[in-house]
């Protein structure tokens, strides 16, 4: 719980002592933070989704929500970013309990979030420490809206206001696969403009009648061939390297020596057309 406490405060930049504490010793959790956040991204994705499942959040009865909840702005929207790890559960009485109403706090107050195919939290009951609180875990920078009238729910302890939303997940967050695959994503991406560029260059060449002879000359294995079959030939053997190169995990484009090779064998493809 205490590092829940810190990760989101991170998050939050609030509160501000936290915070500072945390950067002013140059350490923001960046990589557990990430790690967490693939973790959750992965769990909602293969998540079952219960037919009409709503998931509360209460407020600890000492928080108002924001203006802009309640006020549209000049586009007409209105709403507010959750910056942290927002966390829900499907027992309206677990909500209930955190509402701050037991403690007769001034504003308890229970959000009440509809759920869908797209917008969802992940269940984490199985990795938590508290399972009876069956909770829900939704990512930072999910969006909240309001979704309806509020009313409110007489219980033992008081009266509860609950507030309906609409929760919009984070889907623009990645995974770490996602984010370690960026490397070879790159590389291939520049190693696929070599080789188009290779071939505007053949192109180049073909129209050129003494480059073709000179160049045609240079290569022993070029035998009695036309210069399309020439061309061709040369941008197989690109291609072949390139798609060797696909074929790697994401891994050996991590291991320094590995891929300081991969990059060396893309520069290299060059000097087959030269």
């Amino acid at each position: 719980m205490l590092q829940y406490i810190v990760y989101n405060g991170i998050l939050r930049q609030w509160p501000e002592d936290l915070y500072k504490r945390y950067k002013d010793a140059n350490n923001l959790f960046g990589t557990t933070i990430f790690v967490l956040v693939s973790a959750v991204q992965k769990i909602a994705r293969v998540m079952p989704l219960k037919p009409g499942l709503r998931l509360y959040r209460g407020l600890g009865g000492n928080v108002s929500l924001p203006r802009c909840f309640y006020k549209t702005n000049e586009n007409g929207c209105r709403g507010f970013t959750e910056w942290g790890f927002m966390s829900t559960t499907s027992d309206r009485k677990v909500a209930i309990k955190y509402s701050g109403v037991k403690d007769s706090q001034a504003l308890p107050m229970v959000l009440v979030i509809r759920t869908g195919a797209v917008d969802r939290g992940a269940c984490v009951r199985d990795f938590s420490q508290y399972v009876d609180e069956v909770e829900y875990l939704w990512l930072p920078g999910s969006f909240l809206e309001q979704d309806g009238l509020q009313s409110l729910e007489v219980t033992e302890h008081g009266i509860v206001e609950m507030v309906p939303v609409k929760a919009n997940a984070n889907l623009k967050a990645d995974t770490t696969d996602v984010l370690l695959g960026r490397k070879k994503q790159m590389h291939i991406a520049a190693f696929t403009y070599r080789v188009d560029e290779i071939s505007q260059e053949l192109q180049r060449m073909i129209s050129d009648t003494n480059m073709v002879a000179n160049r045609l000359q240079k290569d022993p294995t070029a035998g009695e061939i036309t210069v399309d079959k020439f061309v061709q030939k040369i941008m197989e053997q690109c291609t072949a390297v390139l798609r060797e190169h696909e074929k790697l995990g994401f891994e050996k484009y991590h291991a320094h020596g590995m891929y300081r090779t991969l990059e060396m064998e893309m520069v290299d493809v060059k000097v087959l057309c030269v």
